[in-house]
């Protein structure tokens, strides 16, 4: 089953010749103009790739910024090298229809494109299946409705992982889902959960990596350190001094979560994603 492309029901998208980030590998010439709707992760990621390849890139977002999902100064530093790569970035702006080869915004400017790409996110596959014959119950989203097991609560005989679960779509919550689940329905252990440390990389440049809770804006009660890249002997010789490494603690120091940018950030949150995983504190990590 699995996931596929999520389609926004905007009028006209249907009928509009698209690219997902399925199809987009069918492509055998670089796009003259590519507008890609959608400026998340898979979106930042594509654009800035296919922007250093010689095309003409354009992000439409309907949110405020690009990458919200992620710590606001990380989306700040990828909007500015995804600008200094020649990317237009257009934030903050919904469409409301695709006619012909323009996108519609709401406020009425249109968007011409030759390339356009959807980029908004997954959305499971569970249709077409039978699994209302199974009495499996879909909730809102199309996700299977799991408990703490990853089992389905309709019918105990089913369990689901990864991007059917309701849980965050990221690949190695798919891997961690596949073996709890398996285990789980197999050998009948209790195995639950755990959402605290599921790490996420965005592969633009400079890399994205996050783990656990948020760090800007941070919940309540959580303290925050953060060393920018450019105060790093390293980073500085190295001429990559744009970046930083931002860790959340609880009241007892423990490390609950961390944002890292810069270069091989996906490398360096793997000691943070044990450190929260063990519910190691800050003296623990600089031991």
């Amino acid at each position: 089953m699995g996931a596929t492309p999520a389609m926004p029901p905007i009028p006209g998208l249907a009928e509009a010749d698209y690219l997902t980030s399925e199809t987009l590998w069918d492509l055998t010439e670089l796009p003259d103009d590519l507008v890609i709707l959608g400026g998340g992760s898979i979106g930042s990621e594509l654009g800035q790739a296919f922007a250093r390849l010689g095309a003409k890139v354009t992000i439409v977002e309907g949110a405020p910024r690009i990458m919200p999902r992620e710590d606001e100064d990380a989306g700040a530093l990828v909007a500015a090298a995804l600008e200094a790569d020649g990317v237009t970035l257009m934030t903050g702006q919904n469409v409301s229809a695709v006619e012909g080869r323009e996108l519609v915004l709401e406020g009425g400017a249109r968007v011409p494109f030759g390339t356009l790409l959807v980029a908004v996110g997954r959305s499971p596959r569970t249709t077409g299946f039978g699994l209302d014959k199974l009495g499996v119950e879909i909730v809102k989203g199309g996700f299977f409705d799991v408990d703490e097991h990853l089992r389905s609560k309709s019918n105990p005989k089913v369990w689901a992982a990864g991007d059917l679960s309701g849980y965050p779509q990221f690949t190695h919550t798919a891997s961690s889902h596949g073996s709890l689940a398996a285990s789980n329905a197999i050998l009948g252990l209790p195995r639950k959960v755990d959402t605290s440390a599921i790490p996420r990389v965005t592969f633009t440049h400079p890399e994205v990596a996050a783990v656990g809770v948020a760090t800007n804006p941070a919940p309540d009660g959580i303290q925050i350190s953060t060393v920018q890249h450019s105060h790093t002997d390293r980073a500085t010789a190295e001429g990559q001094p744009d970046g930083f490494a931002r860790l959340a603690m609880d009241s007892s120091g423990k490390i609950v979560g961390a944002t890292i940018v810069g270069p091989r950030a996906g490398e360096s949150l793997g000691e943070i994603t044990l450190a929260v995983a063990k519910g190691l504190k800050t003296r623990d990590l600089a031991g």
